[in-house]
């Protein structure tokens, strides 16, 4: 009966929290970002929440519950100093169990905004959660089949990894997937960052030069070639123009792919050009010659052609100033905007475009010392012109960068910490057995400090092979972050690898030491004339 109310008082409380706790967190994570968020219907999503809370109380709470079914009353009040672990419940209560875990991953992909994302999620980490749960029983093996060599101490410890109830499994899947989330969040952000400055030191140019007019264009030359320690890197006219239709279809009715929909939203600069850019080798498809004469031509970016699902002789209309434009795709390019060089996605034949009134955009490359000095003959001779200088965007890039560094690294915390309490939750279920073992090992002469240090050993080396595996399955999962979403190099961190380490094994050292020095504050007769 305690055990029936104790469940239903889980499943009420997970509703409860289930409810609240998105709404608050949401809101955190959009203090951090600073952004506003647009007014959801509050009942609806702590209704949502709360199916969720109760669902997962139900699927966590079946299993010892239905263990405890198949024990009679008197061997299961025995149980509670010896466990109940190692019980299996019978065959229906277990297609009841995943009965209930399908319906709460159906319950995550149908209510996720990318369905897809929602099912590749889980489906990590459902292996994530195989990988732990394999390495913990292969420790537990191992511990069972190690030679006793070594102190009296590390003896114990080892033979603690392997006895029935260990914490074992429990440290290993509480903190495990915590820990990788978090792994995957902070190498990911220093791969990336670490790539920022790379590139900002190798690649980037010092300055962009943004609504130079074609008659400016000499005296601005002129400027540049007068400042020491100065150079033009290039220069390319620019124009204003909107996607309106991909092969005579209305972009905003296109099927296309939601990482390229942001090219049709608004206005892009464009180019054209009579020589194909180096920096972006053509992929698919030939440039037109230097003296080309027909119908309106575009080389397009490869991915983003990619993701509209256009490719060779395929059409594109844009919006140029009022004119309505219709352009056949030519070629195809690589671009990489990591670089912060010029790039422009569309670059059109010259006769389509020369005639229209365009700018100038330039970038240039600058020591250190000339900036200012750079920045203020521009703008003292050429007023309207417009000097960004990347160093200020790379700042404002590593702001936003941190800032969802941030809010990502919040998400994965709350994981860690809900690991943690699960941590707490099992030494605390596990608490009448620690003390059985307290009174043993201080009856058989075992000082506080020796069953305080065996049992240290113990969690320490748990969450050691826990570490490693979460910082092994992070890893995995911000190289592939990394190289495939954010197409960029992978650089593995230690600092990042090394904070979710030594979180692991501070929570579990942490975790033992509390139990066994609450287990030690009981005097030991009571405890073993009543066993």
């Amino acid at each position: 009966m305690q055990i029936a109310l104790i469940a239903a008082f889980a499943s009420i409380l997970g509703a409860v929290i289930g409810g609240l706790a998105p709404m608050a967190l949401t809101g955190l994570l959009a203090d951090i970002l600073g952004v506003r968020l647009a007014a959801t219907p509050a009942f609806a999503s702590m209704g949502l929440a709360a199916l969720f809370g109760l669902v997962t109380a139900f699927v966590f709470a079946l299993w010892p519950l239905a263990a405890a079914e198949r024990l009679p009353a008197a061997r299961l009040i025995g149980a509670a100093a010896l466990g109940i672990s190692g019980i299996r419940p019978a065959r229906g209560r277990l297609w009841l169990l995943a009965l209930g875990a399908i319906a709460l991953a159906a319950l995550a992909v149908l209510t996720a905004a990318d369905k897809i994302v929602a099912a590749a999620f889980l489906a990590g980490a459902l292996m994530a959660t195989l990988l732990f749960l394999g390495c913990a029983i292969l420790l537990i093996r191992a511990a069972r089949r190690m030679p006793r060599r070594g102190g009296p101490l590390f003896r114990l410890a080892i033979s603690g990894i392997a006895r029935p109830g260990a914490p074992t499994l429990s440290i290993a899947l509480s903190l495990g997937l915590g820990l990788a989330a978090l792994t995957a969040v902070t190498m990911t952000e220093a791969a990336f960052s670490s790539r920022l400055d790379r590139t900002v030191a190798t690649k980037a140019p010092t300055f962009f030069f943004i609504d130079i007019q074609p008659q400016q264009l000499e005296p601005f030359r002129a400027i540049l070639k007068d400042l020491p320690g100065v150079t033009l890197d290039g220069e390319a006219p620019m124009l204003r123009a909107r996607i309106t239709h991909i092969n005579g279809v209305p972009a905003a009715e296109a099927v296309i792919t939601d990482d390229t929909r942001w090219a049709i939203r608004n206005e892009r600069g464009l180019t054209f050009a009579a020589e194909p850019p180096a920096a972006t080798p053509i992929v698919a498809g030939e440039w037109w010659p230097a003296d080309y004469q027909g119908k309106p031509l575009v080389s397009f970016d490869a991915a983003i052609a990619e993701g509209f699902g256009i490719g060779l002789g395929d059409t594109l209309t844009f919006n140029v100033l009022g004119r309505a434009i219709t352009a056949e795709i030519a070629s195809l390019r690589q671009l990489d905007y990591s670089s912060f060089a010029m790039n422009f996605s569309t670059i059109l034949d010259p006769a389509t475009l020369k005639p229209a009134p365009h700018t100038i955009l330039a970038t240039a490359s600058a020591t250190p010392e000339m900036e200012a000095e750079t920045t203020r003959r521009v703008t003292d001779t050429l007023p309207n012109v417009t000097v960004i200088r990347v160093k200020d965007a790379v700042v404002i890039a590593r702001r936003i960068l941190d800032r969802i560094g941030g809010a990502l690294a919040a998400v994965a915390a709350m994981s860690v910490i809900a690991g943690a309490l699960t941590l707490a939750g099992a030494v605390a279920a596990s608490q009448r057995r620690r003390v059985y073992e307290a009174a043993l090992l201080k009856t058989a002469g075992a000082t506080r400090a020796q069953i305080i240090t065996a049992q240290g050993i113990e969690f320490a080396l748990i969450g050691l092979v826990t570490a490693v595996l979460a910082v092994g399955i992070g890893a995995l999962g911000a190289y592939a972050i990394v190289t495939f979403l954010l197409q960029t190099d992978f650089v593995f961190s230690v600092p990042a690898a090394a904070i979710p380490a030594g979180l692991a094994l501070a929570l579990a050292v942490s975790a033992g030491a509390f139990g066994v020095w609450r287990a030690l504050r009981l005097p030991a007769g009571p405890m073993l004339r009543n066993a």
